[in-house]
């Protein structure tokens, strides 16, 4: 199952083909957190995790951060990103397209579940 449940990035929202013509523009800076919380059933143990990610650029405007750990019996995940300007130049793309295939590619990740 999916650590994220329905909550998680199916695909790369820039994907953009041609070349970029016009600047990015968010309207304003963004931060967007996710965080979900499951209860592991009693007689279940958790088999694989998702491997956790963090991606920032060398001008730290744009970060990702994944991850998903074990406590007791529930597993805790958290996904994050951070954009730190509204407006960025056409120059950007390749690193936002870079960082949602990260997204896309962690978020998609599965746990399994086994019975004791």
């Amino acid at each position: 199952m999916n650590p994220l449940l329905f909550l998680h990035q199916t695909k790369n929202d820039f994907d953009q083909q041609d070349e970029r013509r016009y600047m990015i523009d968010f309207i304003s800076p963004l931060t967007k957190t996710k965080v979900v919380e499951i209860e592991i059933p009693e007689g279940y143990d958790v088999a694989d995790l998702p491997k956790s990610k963090k991606i920032v650029t060398e001008d730290k405007e744009i970060s990702y951060s994944y991850t998903v750990e074990k406590k007791d019996n529930r597993i805790i995940t958290i996904s994050e990103y951070n954009i730190g300007s509204a407006n960025y130049p056409k120059e950007y793309y390749p690193a936002f397209k870079k960082i949602w295939k990260t997204i896309s590619d962690s978020e998609s990740q599965v746990l399994s579940l086994i019975k004791k």
